[in-house]
């Protein structure tokens, strides 16, 4: 749908409410002073200002609050804050300790450096996996936000970063929500050039959901990009459905680059 006429539909509507609403008192005042134009000029800034007013914030910024902060926000994939605002924040909220979610940097709490890191940086990879792994584990978030909220903002500030979708779908795996994982590694895949570690997680997700065929399609296509862990493959061969044919489709072709993602704790076997 286009925004613009339905925002100009919605105005002309609110002017019309507003110039029954406020007419005969203008014309009164401005009508003798031959002021029509400033009449009617007031009466769209009325107009215009109740129709921000009413129209009410998404869902999402209602629950998870809004993108503005006092730092940034900046894009994680883009490479001059990577090297300028970005190491920024890093040196003071986001060392080795708060990764490692072993303790806080600037406080007490290690919630309190992920939270500044997050909204400095809505879609910062690696804060991303480590405030999963952190949820995941029990850990205390002291009031900040969930989870869910910090991958919220993180698509709302940055749709098309295919690392979040990953990062995502690995968090949504690891709590068992399948239909939710395997959605956002699909549109991981949809977005990053190199999709080898979202095949190989979509395999390990088939694999636990019992689609052994599409389980094997999707090893064979992450170790023919050069995916490097064997944990699926053994998986596979564990399960007794892994094949020869598998083993010819699966002979890497380029070497896979490392991604900033967390991976199903099966990946690792």
């Amino acid at each position: 749908m286009n925004a613009r006429p339905q925002q100009a539909n919605e105005l002309s509507s609110v002017e019309n409410v507003v110039k029954a609403l406020v007419w005969p008192t203008l014309k009164s005042q401005y009508y003798p002073m031959n002021n029509r134009m400033a009449a009617v000029t007031l009466i769209r800034i009325v107009a215009l200002l109740a129709t921000l007013w009413l129209r009410p914030a998404t869902a999402d910024e209602l629950t998870c609050g809004s993108l503005e902060n006092a730092y940034g926000p900046f894009d994680y994939t883009n490479p001059i804050s990577r090297t300028k605002d970005i190491p920024v924040v890093e040196r003071y909220h986001f060392n080795a300790d708060v990764e490692q979610l072993r303790q806080g940097q600037s406080g007490v709490y290690i919630m309190g450096d992920l939270d500044y890191t997050l909204r400095a940086v809505p879609n910062h990879h690696r804060a991303l996996n480590a405030v999963a792994r952190f949820e995941l584990m029990g850990g205390d978030m002291h009031g900040f936000r969930s989870a869910e909220c910090y991958f919220d903002r993180a698509l709302r500030f940055k749709p098309d970063d295919g690392n979040v979708y990953l990062i995502y779908g690995n968090y949504l795996f690891r709590k068992h929500e399948y239909v939710g994982a395997e959605a956002n590694y699909k549109r991981a895949l949809s977005l990053l050039a190199n999709g080898s570690e979202a095949h190989y997680n979509l395999g390990l997700l088939y694999a636990e959901t019992k689609d052994y065929e599409r389980a094997r399609q999707e090893a064979a296509t992450a170790y023919r990009a050069g995916y490097p862990l064997q944990g699926l493959k053994n998986k596979l061969i564990r399960l007794g459905v892994w094949r020869t044919e598998d083993e010819r489709q699966a002979q890497p072709s380029t070497p896979a680059p490392e991604s900033d993602s967390l991976r199903p704790k099966a990946a690792k076997n």
